[in-house]
């Protein structure tokens, strides 16, 4: 029997209540309290999962024989007792001030030992003076060159600590540039392969158009080096924070390495400083560069 109008138009009503009620109800499944989508939520912690530290500070909190304190400010520094201990500084979201720096540098000519980790260049008004500059941009590898969230890059490459070689894996290594009186200790791959067949080799897509261009090849450009000082402490720079990073911890021998580092630099019943008034909430990766040149 054929329908009229009437029943017409009402069949198409009770079809869009029923599909909009269907929406509704999806929207309120995927949406929190706070109108924060299940996805956005989940974003945020992987987010997190790249930027966090917590495994490395427990680590070194628990480290044998050593005492671990969290330093509040740069001012806290200059109380630090200089033997048997290590100050490390891991992540910069903004560049150090001028009086931070006086500070971290006394702590460095009275022969304190400190470990300098940066994912960009902030630190180089910093490390410059050491013969050491972070360059900032992401170095990729030809042979690895997978994605993970938010598109870092992952590099396989060996440090040697106390004459032990450890695979780390690496997270938006960005490189550096050292002078000759710079011990490198871990490097990027250098070229290899034959004329006729595939190179494996370290670049920086500086223009980003994901094409390897002429320019853009950077082998054996520095990751991890290490400086002795005229006080007799050694400070060792890391352009890479990626190994310490809670999804990277159990990653290679990462935590090993982190390890092995941390004792060469504490002793065996030092005292490890942990500051981190360089870090902000902000990982928004849109930070201005500090630059930096040789003398």
């Amino acid at each position: 029997m054929e329908l009229s109008m009437k029943q017409k138009i009402l069949s198409i009503v009770l079809v869009l209540v029923m599909v909009g009620a269907a929406y509704m109800a999806m929207s309120n499944r995927d949406t929190d309290d706070d109108g924060e989508s299940d996805d956005q939520a989940g974003e945020e912690t992987n987010y997190l999962g790249w930027t966090d530290l917590n495994s490395y500070k427990t680590m070194l909190s628990q480290r044998p024989g050593r005492t671990y304190s969290l330093l509040p400010d740069v001012d806290s520094v200059s109380n630090i007792d200089v033997e048997d201990s290590v100050l490390v500084v891991v992540g910069f979201d903004r560049a150090p001030r001028e009086d931070e720096i006086s500070i971290i540098e006394d702590h460095i000519q009275s022969g304190g030992n400190v470990l300098v980790v940066d994912d960009g260049n902030l630190s180089n008004i910093l490390t410059t003076p050491h013969g050491v500059i972070f360059d900032g941009d992401t170095l990729y590898e030809t042979e690895r060159d997978q994605h993970y969230l938010f598109n870092p890059v992952y590099l396989l490459e060996t440090a040697m600590v106390n004459g032990i070689g450890m695979t780390l894996m690496f997270n938006r290594a960005t490189g550096m540039e050292v002078n000759d009186s710079v011990e490198v200790i871990c490097a990027s791959s250098e070229m290899r392969g034959d004329l006729d067949g595939p190179l494996d080799y370290s670049y920086y897509d500086r223009n980003g158009n994901g094409v390897v261009d002429i320019e853009d090849p950077a082998p054996e450009t520095p990751l991890i080096a290490r400086v002795t000082t005229s006080a007799g402490g050694q400070v060792v720079f890391m352009s890479d924070s990626g190994p310490f990073t809670d999804m990277m911890w159990d990653q290679q021998n990462n935590r090993a390495f982190a390890e092995r580092l941390i004792d060469s630099l504490s002793g065996p019943n030092g005292s490890i400083f942990f500051l981190d008034s360089f870090q902000t909430k902000d990982h928004s990766n849109n930070l201005e560069p500090a630059g930096g040149t040789f003398e």
